[in-house]
């Protein structure tokens, strides 16, 4: 059995992951309404990792043999006015979710979890890339503007995404 704060912490974890979901699942919406399918596709798959992580949190939890609480989601933010506020709030969020692991991490140290210490690592390495993938996207419209031409290239590229 899980000590009871780090089982309320992993069960934030599971609506934290879901809720950014939610948000990129916004956010390609904002995309798809402009008809920009590259980088709608981009937030289609980022949703669908946040699932995964969503759901691994939760795996964890049952395997742990506590019980998995579903909280209630915020309504994401929908009107951006810009392509590049849209990846400045992605960024933002990882930022939190990084903040977030990271607290879990120190919960578990705390508590002497050892287990949820090995689990947690790889979330540690994840958000990394996370954020990473985020800066990068932010620094390429930086250095290249986000004018029409440079739009249509990222566009192009982050439609890629697998």
């Amino acid at each position: 059995m899980l000590p009871k704060k780090l089982e309320k912490e992993l069960n934030d974890q599971v609506t934290y992951e879901y809720d950014s979901s939610w948000i990129y699942l916004q956010m390609e919406q904002y995309f798809a309404a402009q008809n920009l399918d590259g980088f709608a596709h981009f937030f289609a798959r980022q949703a669908e990792e946040e699932d995964k992580h969503a759901h691994k949190f939760a795996g964890y939890l049952v395997e742990r043999n506590s019980s998995v609480t579903l909280a209630a989601l915020r309504q994401p933010k929908a009107d951006y006015t810009s392509v590049v506020e849209v990846f400045e709030e992605a960024l933002k969020h990882e930022q939190f979710i990084t903040a977030r692991i990271h607290t879990l991490m120190n919960v578990a140290i705390e508590t002497k979890d050892e287990a949820t210490q090995v689990f947690l690592q790889w979330f540690l390495t994840e958000q990394v890339e996370e954020e990473d993938t985020m800066q990068t996207i932010l620094d390429r419209f930086q250095i290249f503007g986000s004018d029409g031409a440079s739009l249509y290239l990222m566009e192009q590229e982050l439609g890629k995404r697998e």
